[in-house]
């Protein structure tokens, strides 16, 4: 996958709408409908793991439990792959 800085690549229509249901359960801290958005080979990459969480059971986990463990979640940049098909989400968070 490739993430472009330079410029800011669309997504595709079906990511856009996984990314906005992903963002309306963040703000309401309700991620009940995640697994309807997780792919059976998602990837979770941690910049804190060594190698990456592979499958939907692992990643809706991980992000269930961040979701209770973390506060004053904020976003600071979205960025796109080329094809629009991947985003990946800067972010911080107190613990």
């Amino acid at each position: 996958m490739t993430i472009s800085l330079m410029h800011s690549p669309t997504l595709q229509p079906k990511a856009a709408a996984s990314l906005a249901l992903w963002h309306d359960m963040v703000s309401r801290q309700d991620l009940g409908q995640l697994p309807s958005i997780l792919r059976d080979d998602a990837v979770f990459r941690s910049p804190m793991a060594f190698k990456p969480y592979v499958s939907a059971t692992v990643v809706n986990l991980i992000l269930t439990t961040v979701m209770e463990v973390f506060k004053a979640f904020e976003y600071h940049r979205t960025l796109v792959s080329e094809d629009g098909l991947n985003v990946v989400l800067e972010f911080s968070a107190t613990v």
